[in-house]
Protein backbone atom coordinates (compact mmCIF):
# COMPACT_ATOMS: atom_id res chain seq x y z
CA UNK A 1 0.00 0.00 0.00
CA UNK A 2 1.31 3.07 -1.07
CA UNK A 3 1.45 5.97 1.77
CA UNK A 4 1.85 9.46 1.56
CA UNK A 5 4.80 11.03 3.76
CA UNK A 6 3.66 14.85 5.23
CA UNK A 7 6.62 17.18 4.60
CA UNK A 8 8.78 19.26 6.87
CA UNK A 9 8.92 22.67 6.41
CA UNK A 10 9.19 23.82 2.70
CA UNK A 11 12.17 21.13 2.17
CA UNK A 12 9.28 19.35 -0.36
CA UNK A 13 11.84 18.26 -2.79
CA UNK A 14 13.26 16.17 0.06
CA UNK A 15 9.69 14.90 1.11
CA UNK A 16 9.40 14.21 -2.63
CA UNK A 17 12.13 11.41 -2.34
CA UNK A 18 10.72 10.43 0.85
CA UNK A 19 7.59 9.57 -0.69
CA UNK A 20 8.64 8.16 -4.21
CA UNK A 21 10.87 5.58 -2.44
CA UNK A 22 8.62 4.79 0.19
CA UNK A 23 11.17 3.51 2.86
CA UNK A 24 8.93 1.36 4.94
CA UNK A 25 8.43 -1.21 2.09
CA UNK A 26 11.51 -0.61 0.02
CA UNK A 27 14.24 -3.25 1.56
CA UNK A 28 18.28 -2.96 1.21
CA UNK A 29 18.82 -6.05 2.38
CA UNK A 30 16.84 -9.14 3.67
CA UNK A 31 16.30 -8.14 6.44
CA UNK A 32 16.81 -4.29 6.69
CA UNK A 33 14.18 -1.56 5.20
CA UNK A 34 15.72 2.30 4.09
CA UNK A 35 13.35 3.29 7.09
CA UNK A 36 15.23 1.25 9.92
CA UNK A 37 18.38 2.82 7.91
CA UNK A 38 17.27 6.21 7.98
CA UNK A 39 15.79 5.98 11.69
CA UNK A 40 19.70 4.60 12.33
CA UNK A 41 21.14 7.36 10.66
CA UNK A 42 18.89 10.09 12.78
CA UNK A 43 20.02 8.20 16.19
CA UNK A 44 23.41 8.85 15.53
CA UNK A 45 23.09 12.32 14.37
CA UNK A 46 20.99 13.44 17.16
CA UNK A 47 22.95 11.16 19.91
CA UNK A 48 19.60 8.69 20.66
CA UNK A 49 17.91 11.54 20.62
CA UNK A 50 19.36 13.56 22.90
CA UNK A 51 17.12 16.41 24.26
CA UNK A 52 19.50 19.31 23.85
CA UNK A 53 20.10 18.52 20.39
CA UNK A 54 17.45 21.15 18.70
CA UNK A 55 17.02 18.57 15.55
CA UNK A 56 15.11 16.39 18.00
CA UNK A 57 12.04 18.74 18.92
CA UNK A 58 12.74 20.17 15.05
CA UNK A 59 11.45 16.93 13.76
CA UNK A 60 8.91 15.32 16.20
CA UNK A 61 7.51 12.62 13.44
CA UNK A 62 9.45 9.88 12.05
CA UNK A 63 9.16 11.16 8.15
CA UNK A 64 10.67 14.75 9.27
CA UNK A 65 13.57 12.96 11.09
CA UNK A 66 14.31 11.06 7.51
CA UNK A 67 14.02 14.28 5.44
CA UNK A 68 16.74 15.66 8.31
CA UNK A 69 19.04 12.71 7.50
CA UNK A 70 18.86 13.39 3.48
CA UNK A 71 19.61 16.97 4.14
CA UNK A 72 22.37 16.37 6.35
CA UNK A 73 23.82 14.19 3.07
CA UNK A 74 23.60 16.85 0.81
CA UNK A 75 25.23 19.56 2.95
CA UNK A 76 27.55 17.24 3.84
CA UNK A 77 27.63 17.03 -0.33
CA UNK A 78 28.19 20.65 -0.69
CA UNK A 79 30.67 21.37 2.29
CA UNK A 80 32.88 18.68 0.30
CA UNK A 81 32.38 20.40 -2.76
CA UNK A 82 33.40 23.91 -0.87
CA UNK A 83 36.25 22.34 0.51
CA UNK A 84 37.99 20.64 -2.65
CA UNK A 85 37.67 23.46 -4.62
CA UNK A 86 38.87 26.26 -2.20
CA UNK A 87 40.62 28.68 -3.19
CA UNK A 88 40.66 27.54 -7.11
CA UNK A 89 39.23 30.93 -9.32
CA UNK A 90 35.95 29.06 -11.43
CA UNK A 91 37.01 30.54 -14.70
CA UNK A 92 39.88 27.89 -14.15
CA UNK A 93 37.21 25.30 -14.03
CA UNK A 94 35.62 25.52 -17.14
CA UNK A 95 35.17 22.45 -18.50
CA UNK A 96 31.26 22.84 -20.95
CA UNK A 97 33.28 21.94 -23.89
CA UNK A 98 34.53 18.80 -26.24
CA UNK A 99 37.03 16.79 -24.75
CA UNK A 100 39.57 18.31 -27.25
CA UNK A 101 38.99 21.49 -27.15
CA UNK A 102 39.34 22.00 -23.58
CA UNK A 103 42.06 23.68 -22.04
CA UNK A 104 44.19 20.88 -20.81
CA UNK A 105 47.08 22.71 -19.63
CA UNK A 106 45.37 24.55 -16.95
CA UNK A 107 42.88 21.57 -16.31
CA UNK A 108 45.45 19.29 -15.52
CA UNK A 109 47.08 21.12 -12.40
CA UNK A 110 43.36 22.11 -11.23
CA UNK A 111 42.74 18.52 -11.54
CA UNK A 112 44.97 17.27 -9.48
CA UNK A 113 44.76 19.53 -6.57
CA UNK A 114 41.04 18.61 -6.52
CA UNK A 115 41.91 14.40 -6.47
CA UNK A 116 44.84 14.96 -4.40
CA UNK A 117 42.51 16.60 -1.76
CA UNK A 118 39.96 14.04 -2.59
CA UNK A 119 42.25 10.76 -1.82
CA UNK A 120 43.24 12.69 1.66
CA UNK A 121 39.35 13.04 2.45
CA UNK A 122 38.23 9.21 2.73
CA UNK A 123 35.23 10.37 4.71
CA UNK A 124 33.79 12.27 1.37
CA UNK A 125 34.51 9.60 -0.95
CA UNK A 126 30.89 8.09 -0.69
CA UNK A 127 29.47 11.27 -1.50
CA UNK A 128 31.44 11.39 -5.01
CA UNK A 129 30.80 7.52 -5.24
CA UNK A 130 34.46 7.50 -5.25
CA UNK A 131 36.61 4.31 -4.31
CA UNK A 132 40.31 5.88 -4.51
CA UNK A 133 40.77 4.36 -8.10
CA UNK A 134 42.34 7.81 -9.27
CA UNK A 135 45.79 7.54 -7.81
CA UNK A 136 48.87 9.46 -7.90
CA UNK A 137 47.34 12.34 -10.15
CA UNK A 138 50.69 14.10 -10.69
CA UNK A 139 52.40 11.32 -12.26
CA UNK A 140 49.08 9.43 -13.99
CA UNK A 141 47.19 13.03 -15.28
CA UNK A 142 48.87 12.74 -18.78
CA UNK A 143 47.62 9.25 -20.12
CA UNK A 144 44.18 10.01 -21.89
CA UNK A 145 41.58 7.90 -19.75
CA UNK A 146 43.06 9.30 -16.20
CA UNK A 147 41.61 12.33 -17.75
CA UNK A 148 37.92 11.26 -18.77
CA UNK A 149 38.15 9.54 -15.27
CA UNK A 150 38.72 12.58 -13.67
CA UNK A 151 36.58 14.97 -15.74
CA UNK A 152 33.76 12.67 -14.71
CA UNK A 153 34.76 13.39 -10.95
CA UNK A 154 35.64 16.54 -11.09
CA UNK A 155 32.44 18.04 -13.11
CA UNK A 156 30.11 16.48 -10.13
CA UNK A 157 32.53 18.18 -7.75
CA UNK A 158 32.60 22.04 -8.80
CA UNK A 159 28.72 22.30 -9.58
CA UNK A 160 28.19 23.69 -5.91
CA UNK A 161 31.79 25.54 -5.59
CA UNK A 162 30.69 27.08 -9.14
CA UNK A 163 27.53 28.07 -8.47
CA UNK A 164 28.23 29.93 -5.01
CA UNK A 165 31.30 31.69 -6.59
CA UNK A 166 29.90 32.81 -9.37
CA UNK A 167 28.34 36.38 -9.72
CA UNK A 168 24.50 35.19 -10.18
CA UNK A 169 22.07 38.00 -8.66
CA UNK A 170 18.87 36.99 -9.28
CA UNK A 171 17.07 33.38 -9.49
CA UNK A 172 16.71 30.30 -8.14
CA UNK A 173 20.61 30.16 -7.59
CA UNK A 174 21.43 33.68 -6.29
CA UNK A 175 18.12 32.80 -3.69
CA UNK A 176 20.56 28.95 -3.21
CA UNK A 177 23.47 31.34 -2.04
CA UNK A 178 21.76 33.54 0.41
CA UNK A 179 20.55 30.37 2.14
CA UNK A 180 23.87 28.83 2.18
CA UNK A 181 25.72 31.60 3.19
CA UNK A 182 23.31 31.93 6.25
CA UNK A 183 23.69 28.37 7.22
CA UNK A 184 26.34 29.85 9.87
CA UNK A 185 27.99 28.22 12.20
CA UNK A 186 31.24 26.07 11.68
CA UNK A 187 30.01 25.16 7.78
CA UNK A 188 31.90 24.17 5.39
CA UNK A 189 34.36 22.80 7.84
CA UNK A 190 31.20 20.67 9.93
CA UNK A 191 27.25 20.51 9.34
CA UNK A 192 25.90 21.61 12.50
CA UNK A 193 22.26 20.94 13.43
CA UNK A 194 21.50 23.95 13.56
CA UNK A 195 22.98 24.44 9.90
CA UNK A 196 20.88 21.32 9.07
CA UNK A 197 17.65 23.71 10.59
CA UNK A 198 18.51 26.35 8.42
CA UNK A 199 18.41 24.75 5.32
CA UNK A 200 15.47 22.36 6.05
CA UNK A 201 13.31 25.48 6.15
CA UNK A 202 14.53 26.12 2.59
CA UNK A 203 13.44 25.40 -1.02
CA UNK A 204 15.32 23.21 -2.34
CA UNK A 205 16.47 23.39 -6.24
CA UNK A 206 16.29 20.94 -8.92
CA UNK A 207 20.65 20.79 -8.84
CA UNK A 208 21.06 20.20 -5.32
CA UNK A 209 17.80 17.43 -5.40
CA UNK A 210 20.08 15.75 -8.40
CA UNK A 211 23.18 16.18 -6.47
CA UNK A 212 21.53 13.85 -3.40
CA UNK A 213 20.07 11.57 -5.64
CA UNK A 214 23.66 11.05 -7.66
CA UNK A 215 24.90 10.24 -4.29
CA UNK A 216 22.27 7.41 -3.92
CA UNK A 217 23.02 5.99 -7.16
CA UNK A 218 20.72 7.17 -9.63
CA UNK A 219 20.90 9.50 -12.45
CA UNK A 220 19.36 11.46 -14.88
CA UNK A 221 16.78 9.38 -17.33
CA UNK A 222 15.66 11.53 -20.20
CA UNK A 223 13.11 8.47 -22.05
CA UNK A 224 10.21 10.93 -21.79
CA UNK A 225 8.54 8.75 -19.64
CA UNK A 226 5.56 10.64 -19.40
CA UNK A 227 4.64 9.65 -23.00
CA UNK A 228 6.48 6.20 -22.95
CA UNK A 229 5.63 4.82 -19.79
CA UNK A 230 6.75 1.37 -20.46
CA UNK A 231 10.58 3.30 -21.20
CA UNK A 232 10.57 4.24 -17.57
CA UNK A 233 12.98 2.05 -16.10
CA UNK A 234 11.66 0.18 -12.32
CA UNK A 235 11.85 1.96 -8.92
CA UNK A 236 12.61 5.29 -11.33
CA UNK A 237 11.88 8.62 -8.87
CA UNK A 238 9.66 10.65 -10.96
CA UNK A 239 10.27 14.46 -9.47
CA UNK A 240 7.95 17.00 -10.48
CA UNK A 241 8.08 20.79 -10.48
CA UNK A 242 4.86 22.70 -9.70
CA UNK A 243 6.61 25.01 -9.96
CA UNK A 244 8.10 26.35 -6.20
CA UNK A 245 6.81 23.05 -5.15
CA UNK A 246 7.72 19.11 -5.48
CA UNK A 247 5.73 16.66 -5.56
CA UNK A 248 6.30 12.81 -6.97
CA UNK A 249 4.59 10.34 -9.34
CA UNK A 250 3.22 7.15 -8.14
CA UNK A 251 5.30 4.94 -9.94
CA UNK A 252 4.90 1.65 -8.09
CA UNK A 253 2.88 0.16 -10.56
CA UNK A 254 2.61 0.89 -14.04
CA UNK A 255 -1.51 1.11 -13.28
CA UNK A 256 -0.66 3.64 -10.81
CA UNK A 257 1.58 5.88 -13.23
CA UNK A 258 -0.14 9.48 -13.37
CA UNK A 259 -1.13 9.26 -9.94
CA UNK A 260 0.74 12.06 -7.96
CA UNK A 261 2.14 12.41 -4.18
CA UNK A 262 1.64 15.06 -2.53
CA UNK A 263 3.54 15.69 0.68
CA UNK A 264 2.17 19.04 1.41
CA UNK A 265 -1.50 17.98 1.44
CA UNK A 266 -0.98 14.77 1.81
CA UNK A 267 -3.30 13.83 -0.79
CA UNK A 268 -3.22 12.14 -4.31
CA UNK A 269 -3.44 14.85 -7.46
CA UNK A 270 -3.20 14.29 -11.11
CA UNK A 271 -0.28 15.76 -13.83
CA UNK A 272 -1.19 19.45 -14.52
CA UNK A 273 -0.46 22.12 -17.18
CA UNK A 274 2.74 23.33 -16.23
CA UNK A 275 4.21 20.83 -14.68
CA UNK A 276 7.83 19.90 -14.96
CA UNK A 277 8.84 16.21 -15.18
CA UNK A 278 12.47 15.30 -13.82
CA UNK A 279 13.18 11.26 -14.18
CA UNK A 280 15.88 10.11 -12.66
CA UNK A 281 16.67 5.91 -12.84
CA UNK A 282 18.46 4.20 -10.17
CA UNK A 283 22.06 2.65 -11.45
CA UNK A 284 21.88 -1.72 -11.94
CA UNK A 285 18.39 -1.77 -10.72
CA UNK A 286 18.69 0.14 -7.27
CA UNK A 287 22.00 -2.07 -6.48
CA UNK A 288 23.94 0.78 -6.52
CA UNK A 289 21.67 2.71 -3.85
CA UNK A 290 21.30 -0.19 -1.56
CA UNK A 291 25.29 -0.49 -1.85
CA UNK A 292 25.85 3.23 -1.49
CA UNK A 293 23.88 3.20 2.03
CA UNK A 294 26.07 1.06 3.77
CA UNK A 295 28.85 3.18 2.90
CA UNK A 296 26.77 6.48 3.68
CA UNK A 297 26.86 5.61 7.08
CA UNK A 298 29.86 5.80 7.66
CA UNK A 299 29.58 9.89 6.80
CA UNK A 300 27.30 9.90 10.11
CA UNK A 301 28.26 10.80 13.83
CA UNK A 302 30.05 7.20 15.15
CA UNK A 303 27.46 6.78 17.86
CA UNK A 304 26.61 4.01 19.08
CA UNK A 305 22.76 3.82 18.55
CA UNK A 306 19.73 2.71 20.73
CA UNK A 307 17.20 1.05 18.27
CA UNK A 308 15.19 -2.30 18.39
CA UNK A 309 16.96 -4.99 15.04
CA UNK A 310 14.41 -4.63 12.64
CA UNK A 311 11.83 -8.05 12.78
CA UNK A 312 12.35 -10.33 9.78
CA UNK A 313 11.00 -9.26 7.21
CA UNK A 314 8.15 -12.30 5.68
CA UNK A 315 8.17 -12.51 1.91
CA UNK A 316 5.72 -15.52 1.85
CA UNK A 317 2.87 -15.46 4.08
CA UNK A 318 2.19 -17.79 7.10
CA UNK A 319 2.91 -21.72 6.03
CA UNK A 320 0.50 -24.09 6.69
CA UNK A 321 0.71 -27.43 5.34
CA UNK A 322 -2.55 -30.00 4.17
CA UNK A 323 -2.35 -32.60 6.56
CA UNK A 324 -1.64 -35.86 4.70
CA UNK A 325 -0.04 -39.49 5.78
CA UNK A 326 1.89 -39.17 2.03
CA UNK A 327 3.61 -36.17 1.80
CA UNK A 328 5.94 -37.52 -1.01
CA UNK A 329 2.17 -38.21 -3.38
CA UNK A 330 0.96 -34.57 -2.25
CA UNK A 331 4.18 -32.92 -3.22
CA UNK A 332 3.87 -34.16 -6.88
CA UNK A 333 0.27 -32.32 -7.36
CA UNK A 334 2.20 -29.08 -6.14
CA UNK A 335 4.97 -29.73 -8.34
CA UNK A 336 2.62 -30.13 -11.22
CA UNK A 337 0.86 -26.54 -9.98
CA UNK A 338 4.21 -24.64 -9.73
CA UNK A 339 5.30 -25.56 -13.02
CA UNK A 340 1.79 -24.72 -14.79
CA UNK A 341 1.85 -21.72 -12.62
CA UNK A 342 5.38 -20.41 -13.75
CA UNK A 343 5.06 -21.58 -17.42
CA UNK A 344 1.91 -19.57 -17.81
CA UNK A 345 4.04 -16.29 -15.97
CA UNK A 346 1.73 -16.55 -12.74
CA UNK A 347 5.45 -16.47 -10.97
CA UNK A 348 3.59 -15.57 -7.42
CA UNK A 349 1.22 -18.67 -7.29
CA UNK A 350 4.13 -21.01 -8.40
CA UNK A 351 6.53 -19.64 -6.13
CA UNK A 352 3.89 -20.68 -3.14
CA UNK A 353 2.91 -23.95 -4.98
CA UNK A 354 6.72 -24.59 -5.15
CA UNK A 355 7.28 -23.34 -1.25
CA UNK A 356 4.59 -26.14 -0.18
CA UNK A 357 6.31 -28.84 -2.09
CA UNK A 358 9.29 -28.21 -0.46
CA UNK A 359 8.20 -28.05 2.70
CA UNK A 360 6.05 -31.66 2.03
CA UNK A 361 9.41 -33.28 0.89
CA UNK A 362 11.42 -32.31 3.96
CA UNK A 363 9.34 -34.72 5.45
CA UNK A 364 10.38 -37.62 3.87
CA UNK A 365 13.17 -39.40 3.26
CA UNK A 366 13.64 -39.05 -0.73
CA UNK A 367 16.94 -36.49 0.14
CA UNK A 368 17.56 -36.53 -3.99
CA UNK A 369 14.01 -35.01 -4.45
CA UNK A 370 14.01 -32.84 -1.66
CA UNK A 371 17.67 -30.87 -2.77
CA UNK A 372 16.27 -31.06 -6.00
CA UNK A 373 13.35 -28.97 -5.96
CA UNK A 374 15.07 -26.41 -3.04
CA UNK A 375 17.47 -25.46 -5.58
CA UNK A 376 14.85 -24.87 -8.20
CA UNK A 377 12.50 -23.24 -5.80
CA UNK A 378 15.92 -21.22 -4.39
CA UNK A 379 16.22 -20.01 -8.61
CA UNK A 380 13.08 -18.94 -8.35
CA UNK A 381 13.29 -16.88 -5.09
CA UNK A 382 16.66 -15.49 -6.55
CA UNK A 383 14.73 -14.09 -9.93
CA UNK A 384 12.05 -12.99 -8.29
CA UNK A 385 13.38 -10.86 -4.95
CA UNK A 386 12.94 -12.75 -2.60
CA UNK A 387 16.18 -12.74 -1.52
CA UNK A 388 15.76 -13.67 2.03
CA UNK A 389 14.11 -16.62 1.37
CA UNK A 390 17.04 -17.68 -0.82
CA UNK A 391 19.29 -17.42 1.49
CA UNK A 392 17.55 -19.23 4.29
CA UNK A 393 16.97 -22.41 1.70
CA UNK A 394 20.79 -21.82 1.04
CA UNK A 395 21.75 -22.94 4.09
CA UNK A 396 19.06 -26.00 3.99
CA UNK A 397 20.93 -26.89 1.27
CA UNK A 398 24.46 -27.12 2.17
CA UNK A 399 23.17 -29.13 5.94
CA UNK A 400 21.80 -31.75 3.01
CA UNK A 401 24.73 -31.90 0.58
CA UNK A 402 27.02 -34.36 2.49
CA UNK A 403 24.08 -36.59 2.34
CA UNK A 404 23.50 -36.87 -1.44
CA UNK A 405 24.26 -39.99 -3.46
CA UNK A 406 26.32 -40.21 -6.83
CA UNK A 407 22.80 -40.07 -8.38
CA UNK A 408 22.22 -36.30 -7.30
CA UNK A 409 25.71 -34.60 -9.05
CA UNK A 410 23.96 -33.03 -11.91
CA UNK A 411 21.77 -31.50 -8.73
CA UNK A 412 25.19 -30.36 -6.70
CA UNK A 413 26.57 -28.21 -9.56
CA UNK A 414 23.13 -26.74 -10.25
CA UNK A 415 23.44 -26.00 -6.11
CA UNK A 416 27.49 -24.69 -6.36
CA UNK A 417 26.23 -22.09 -9.90
CA UNK A 418 23.55 -20.89 -7.34
CA UNK A 419 26.21 -20.22 -4.92
CA UNK A 420 28.27 -19.19 -7.62
CA UNK A 421 24.95 -16.40 -8.68
CA UNK A 422 24.59 -15.26 -4.90
CA UNK A 423 28.52 -14.60 -4.61
CA UNK A 424 28.45 -12.28 -7.62
CA UNK A 425 24.89 -10.44 -6.04
CA UNK A 426 26.84 -9.44 -3.06
CA UNK A 427 30.02 -8.35 -5.35
CA UNK A 428 31.88 -11.06 -3.96
CA UNK A 429 33.67 -12.56 -7.44
CA UNK A 430 36.52 -14.45 -6.25
CA UNK A 431 34.15 -16.73 -3.79
CA UNK A 432 31.75 -16.46 -7.18
CA UNK A 433 35.11 -17.74 -9.17
CA UNK A 434 35.50 -20.49 -6.71
CA UNK A 435 32.26 -21.86 -7.44
CA UNK A 436 32.18 -22.10 -10.66
CA UNK A 437 35.69 -23.86 -10.84
CA UNK A 438 34.69 -26.61 -7.92
CA UNK A 439 31.38 -27.10 -10.22
CA UNK A 440 33.23 -27.61 -13.53
CA UNK A 441 35.65 -29.49 -11.55
CA UNK A 442 32.67 -31.92 -9.92
CA UNK A 443 31.34 -32.34 -13.38
CA UNK A 444 34.94 -33.58 -15.27
CA UNK A 445 35.16 -35.96 -12.44
CA UNK A 446 31.91 -37.65 -12.73
CA UNK A 447 31.49 -40.16 -15.76
CA UNK A 448 28.16 -39.17 -17.73
CA UNK A 449 27.24 -41.24 -20.67
CA UNK A 450 27.46 -37.93 -22.28
CA UNK A 451 28.45 -34.51 -21.63
CA UNK A 452 26.23 -31.97 -21.37
CA UNK A 453 27.45 -28.68 -23.57
CA UNK A 454 25.20 -26.30 -22.11
CA UNK A 455 26.20 -27.22 -18.33
CA UNK A 456 29.59 -27.36 -19.30
CA UNK A 457 29.16 -23.50 -21.13
CA UNK A 458 27.02 -22.45 -18.44
CA UNK A 459 29.39 -23.25 -15.76
CA UNK A 460 32.67 -21.94 -18.39
CA UNK A 461 30.96 -18.90 -19.06
CA UNK A 462 29.95 -18.01 -15.80
CA UNK A 463 33.52 -18.63 -14.55
CA UNK A 464 34.58 -15.55 -17.40
CA UNK A 465 32.28 -13.33 -16.23
CA UNK A 466 33.58 -13.69 -12.31
CA UNK A 467 37.18 -13.46 -13.54
CA UNK A 468 36.75 -10.46 -15.43
CA UNK A 469 35.23 -8.33 -12.55
CA UNK A 470 38.53 -9.34 -10.68
CA UNK A 471 40.00 -8.17 -13.49
CA UNK A 472 42.30 -11.37 -13.85
CA UNK A 473 41.80 -10.98 -18.00
CA UNK A 474 44.16 -14.15 -18.66
CA UNK A 475 41.98 -16.92 -17.17
CA UNK A 476 38.55 -14.77 -17.98
CA UNK A 477 39.88 -15.54 -21.12
CA UNK A 478 40.61 -18.97 -21.23
CA UNK A 479 37.27 -19.69 -19.28
CA UNK A 480 35.34 -17.68 -22.14
CA UNK A 481 37.26 -19.86 -24.84
CA UNK A 482 36.23 -22.88 -22.80
CA UNK A 483 32.94 -21.67 -23.26
CA UNK A 484 33.21 -21.13 -26.69
CA UNK A 485 34.27 -24.73 -27.72
CA UNK A 486 31.48 -26.36 -25.61
CA UNK A 487 29.18 -23.58 -27.97
CA UNK A 488 30.57 -24.46 -30.99
CA UNK A 489 29.87 -28.22 -30.18
CA UNK A 490 26.28 -27.58 -29.18
CA UNK A 491 25.35 -25.50 -32.79
CA UNK A 492 27.69 -28.55 -34.61
CA UNK A 493 25.21 -31.34 -32.91
CA UNK A 494 21.54 -29.12 -33.03
CA UNK A 495 22.70 -27.55 -36.79
CA UNK A 496 22.30 -24.06 -38.07
CA UNK A 497 18.70 -24.22 -39.54
CA UNK A 498 16.97 -23.85 -36.72
CA UNK A 499 15.70 -19.85 -36.53
CA UNK A 500 15.59 -18.11 -33.23
CA UNK A 501 12.01 -17.53 -33.43
CA UNK A 502 11.27 -21.18 -33.40
CA UNK A 503 12.79 -22.40 -30.30
CA UNK A 504 11.16 -23.89 -27.65
CA UNK A 505 10.90 -22.00 -23.90
CA UNK A 506 14.22 -22.06 -22.54
CA UNK A 507 16.40 -23.14 -25.19
CA UNK A 508 19.57 -21.47 -26.35
CA UNK A 509 20.36 -19.90 -29.57
CA UNK A 510 24.22 -21.15 -30.46
CA UNK A 511 25.09 -18.90 -33.26
CA UNK A 512 24.10 -15.76 -31.36
CA UNK A 513 26.11 -17.53 -28.00
CA UNK A 514 29.31 -17.85 -30.24
CA UNK A 515 29.55 -14.61 -31.34
CA UNK A 516 28.87 -12.73 -27.76
CA UNK A 517 31.77 -15.00 -26.87
CA UNK A 518 33.81 -13.92 -29.85
CA UNK A 519 33.09 -10.89 -28.70
CA UNK A 520 34.07 -11.12 -24.86
CA UNK A 521 37.57 -12.93 -26.14
CA UNK A 522 38.56 -9.83 -27.68
CA UNK A 523 37.07 -7.42 -25.22
CA UNK A 524 39.03 -8.98 -22.36
CA UNK A 525 41.75 -9.36 -24.57
CA UNK A 526 42.48 -5.86 -24.99
CA UNK A 527 41.44 -4.66 -21.60
CA UNK A 528 44.63 -3.58 -19.16
CA UNK A 529 44.82 -1.65 -16.58
CA UNK A 530 46.34 2.02 -17.07
CA UNK A 531 48.28 3.03 -14.73
CA UNK A 532 46.71 5.17 -11.71
CA UNK A 533 43.35 3.96 -12.94
CA UNK A 534 41.36 1.05 -10.67
CA UNK A 535 38.28 -0.64 -11.90
CA UNK A 536 36.55 -2.79 -9.33
CA UNK A 537 34.20 -4.07 -12.36
CA UNK A 538 34.33 -4.40 -16.22
CA UNK A 539 31.75 -4.37 -17.88
CA UNK A 540 31.89 -7.72 -19.56
CA UNK A 541 29.01 -9.84 -18.86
Amino acid sequence: MTVIYSQLRVSCGLSAIINALQPEELKITPNQTFAHWLNVQWLKLTNNNDASNPLVNYCPAKEHQWVAVLDYILLRKIASSFILCERISPAVLTTEADYDDLNWSTLTKVFTIIIDRLNERKEDWPLWNYEGNLKDPKENMETDRYKRRSLDLVQQIKVFYEIMQSNIQIGLEADWKAVISSLGGQFPQKVTPNAIINHLGEYKTDFELSGLLSTLGYVADYTYGMQYPAQVKPNSIVLINRPGHWVCENNSTMAGRGTILDSLTLGTDTVRMGDTFNYFRPLKQQKVFKKMLIKLSNIFPDVEVDIEEEMSLSEFPPLTLPVTDKPEVMALDHHKNAEDAYNGRNFKEALLQKRIECALLEKTENTHDYFSNLVEFTEWCLSHDKNQTAEENTEKLKKIEDKLGAESIEEIIKFHKLLARIHNMREEYEEAASEYALAIEIYENDTFEEPCNEINYELANGLGVSYSRLKDYNKAKEAFKRAKTFALSALEKSGMETAENELGPGLKYWPALVRALDNKINEVSNLHEEPGVSDKVTKVE
